[in-house]
């Protein structure tokens, strides 16, 4: 249905792209090796993937331009990540499959996360999501071990685009209208907020009535 697409266009294509693309660069790889010296497949692939990116961000208006400060960390992080670290997956390839490359690759998002830790102080963090809206309207928590975790608590009470859905269904007739146990005018829809938003008057669901 329509309201599916655009959580498909934002999460889901992306996704199926970018992994086909990722997947697909071990094979590339792969038959690269012979045809020229590792190292030079390298370089002209990170020419053209630069490029590249250079050309859509300043589509996007973005600015280039690195501060003082920023230019070592990027020749850091360019030398360490696109010279040692390709370089050694190109050459790996020469004698293990590309797919035992690209799992142990993968793997790496555990290493690095730990060196995070340790030489950076990032320590490893959760996510904590409520969806919905709980019956109580107190929800304890163990502030000690959150703070321990360094647990980040969400909380979600959107309805993953299915407004139009749910409209659909209400003048189709199929939701009954004892759950709307309230109704109010445009000209009254400041006051509809604060009464959903403390739950006042034993209110389930409101409905703002539009004359048009």
């Amino acid at each position: 249905m329509s309201h599916q697409r655009p959580a498909f266009a934002e999460v889901g294509l992306p996704f199926i792209i970018f992994t086909a693309i990722w997947g697909s660069t071990w094979i590339v790889i792969r038959d690269q090796l012979g045809t020229v010296p590792a190292q030079w497949s390298v370089a002209y692939r990170f020419v053209i993937a630069a490029t590249a990116m250079a050309l859509v961000a300043r589509l996007k208006g973005e600015d280039l331009r690195l501060g003082r400060g920023a230019i070592l960390p990027a020749l850091f992080l360019g030398f360490a990540q696109f010279c040692v670290n390709f370089n050694a997956v190109y050459l790996a390839e020469r004698h293990i499959t590309s797919g035992v490359v690209a799992t142990i690759f993968a793997l790496l998002l555990i290493p690095s996360t730990l060196m995070a830790w340790a030489f950076l102080g990032h320590r490893p963090s959760g996510r904590f999501v409520l969806v919905g809206i709980p019956s109580e309207r107190v929800f304890t928590v163990d502030i000690h071990t959150a703070m321990g975790k360094e647990l980040e608590i969400q909380t979600v009470k959107r309805s993953n685009n299915r407004g139009h859905e749910a409209i659909e269904l209400l003048a189709s007739g199929k939701i009954p209208d004892t759950l709307i146990t309230h109704r109010m005018e445009l000209a009254h829809t400041a006051e509809g907020f604060e009464m959903v938003s403390g739950y006042k008057d034993g209110v389930g669901k409101l409905v703002v009535e539009i004359d048009w």
